[in-house]
């Protein structure tokens, strides 16, 4: 992985341990954010965020002063809740989005953010997952 993609998604980390339960946020997984994946029937902790997967498109910086760095981040979250873990799962994908898109930081790195995501319960426990979409421009060989 090149160094700009570490650096997004570093801050991405970075931005999710900042969601902490206080004022403003629905949920806390500020020490539940994980670098790598967990299947869901190995997590204990409740509420979860891991990087699920990430994927990097071939860009081709010859001849061009800045050339398009096309970057997805594939996120898993999990959520339980007694009565309504659907519920427990919005609510996390609301922190989740909210804490990347106010992030001016990442913003200027990466020139364009987009976001899919699929929720849903299984075995009464909320599933997210949430991808990122990243474009920046990094600098060529000219």
């Amino acid at each position: 992985m090149a160094n700009e993609e570490k650096t997004i998604l570093n801050r991405i980390l970075t931005q999710l341990r900042n969601i902490d339960g206080t004022t403003g946020w629905n949920t806390d997984i500020s020490d539940y954010v994980e670098d790598e994946f967990s299947p869901l029937e190995k997590v204990n902790r409740f509420p979860m965020v891991c990087v699920a997967g990430i994927d990097m498109a071939e860009a081709d910086p010859r001849r061009r002063k800045y050339y398009e760095l096309p970057l997805t981040i594939e996120l898993m979250g999990y959520a339980k809740h007694e009565t309504n873990p659907l519920n427990a799962i919005l609510d996390l994908l609301s922190d989740v989005r909210r804490s990347i898109t106010q992030d001016e930081h990442l913003n200027s790195l990466a020139t364009q953010l987009t976001f899919s995501y699929l929720t849903g319960v299984y075995d009464g426990k909320g599933l997210l997952s949430f991808s990122i979409h990243c474009r920046g421009h990094i600098k060529g060989t000219d």
